[in-house]
């Protein structure tokens, strides 16, 4: 329950997904680790032989890897942002939504006809100037040529990074927070989230 618990907690509050999962492992290993034998102690079983050969490789196997490999998923993601989502999308890759927040829309490789299998959102800030008017359109295209099934929402004055309230604090002129963009994008993932599921 309280596993469940904070993956409910982190959802509600718009918390990143793989972050949550690695830092809930990471308690599991402590647990495992730290309280396990506190148990025993409590319990009076220190006739119990503990095959700790066996629990240290589960706890690497099945806790610490995991949780290194989505980190190392979790770093790249976020670097590359909606942009990598999108080329999941182009990719054919088998996933139920491509959803692009203030991402990059070029790409060295467009759809083919045919191959994309997932439906697209992408929300994008109409003032930010690491998108060129020309590539949004060329995007469109690139879509629409691919036989794809895509939404996109733009935002008149939104800057790059409209759904970080952090953005402004870097002091970036091509970045800012937009309350509002950020409020409508997430609805706009919600509602499509929603249909594609249902």
């Amino acid at each position: 329950p309280c596993t469940a618990m904070v993956f409910v907690w982190s959802n509600l509050t718009k918390g990143e997904p793989h972050f949550t999962l690695s830092q809930v492992a990471l308690n599991d290993a402590i647990m495992v680790v730290a309280f396990a034998p506190i148990v025993g102690l409590l319990l009076g079983l220190s006739a119990i032989t503990v095959p700790w050969g066996t629990l240290v490789l589960s706890v690497v196997l099945y806790i610490v890897i995991p949780v290194i490999i989505a980190q190392i998923v979790r770093r790249r993601m976020l670097a590359n942002g909606g942009q990598a989502a999108l080329e999941l999308a182009r990719d054919g890759a088998d996933i139920v939504l491509a959803a692009s927040f203030h991402g990059l829309l070029d790409t060295l490789a467009p759809a083919r006809p045919s191959v994309v299998k997932t439906r697209i959102l992408v929300c994008h800030g109409d003032a930010d100037p690491m998108v060129s008017r020309e590539q949004v359109i060329a995007f469109w295209e690139e879509m629409d040529a691919a036989g794809a099934g895509w939404h996109f929402h733009s935002y008149s004055g939104v800057k790059h990074g409209f759904t970080d309230p952090g953005s402004d604090a870097r002091g970036m002129a091509a970045i800012g927070y937009d309350a509002s963009a950020d409020r409508q994008s997430w609805g706009a993932l919600m509602d499509l989230l929603d249909e594609v599921l249902s």
